[in-house]
């Protein structure tokens, strides 16, 4: 009978230890199921910002786009102005030249004042490239040897020039 005991009281023992084992075994395995549960919603979370990071992004990337274009159109539009604002300073040094007997001078810049405003898109000439071109015209019998229009004698209201050929177009 003791040994019996002592039998039971052996597997009395080891049946606790196994049972502490497990009951370690047990809490371990929480331990890393709520770590992993914590590792998950940390995933769950960096992909929700990396997802946000690349939506940010790619609005970047169209705002960079869109300012790049508005970039070069402002760009073509100050050359445009730059290169106008040129053929009123031609015209307005036509004027001059021709204010100073330099008659040829002055013709030659009015013309080139009003076919460089032409190109860089003014549908209008302004005021000082029609005053050039009148001045021009007026001195032209110095230039062209004649101005002289022997149909009429009404005063230019208009201005043109014939592609191709040289001189200007005046019409009453």
């Amino acid at each position: 009978a003791e040994a019996a005991r002592r039998k039971s009281d052996s597997l009395r023992w080891v049946a606790l230890q196994n049972e502490s084992v497990a009951q370690n075994a047990t809490a371990t395995a929480n331990r890393n199921a709520e770590s992993l549960v914590k590792a998950l919603d940390s995933a769950r979370r960096n992909r929700e910002l990396a997802d946000n990071n690349a939506k940010e992004a790619r609005k970047n990337l169209a705002d960079a786009i869109r300012n790049d274009s508005l970039a070069q159109a402002s760009q073509e539009q100050t050359r445009r102005l730059r290169s106008l604002d040129s053929a009123r300073m031609d015209a307005l040094l036509s004027v001059f030249k021709m204010n100073n007997n330099n008659y040829k001078d002055g013709h030659d810049l009015a013309v080139n004042a009003y076919m460089k405003y032409k190109r860089n898109g003014a549908d209008n000439p302004s005021n000082e490239i029609f005053n050039a071109l009148y001045l021009a015209w007026k001195k032209s019998n110095v230039v062209l040897d004649s101005n002289v229009l022997t149909s009429h004698n009404a005063p230019v209201r208009a201005v043109a020039f014939k592609p191709g050929k040289e001189g200007i177009l005046f019409s009453g």
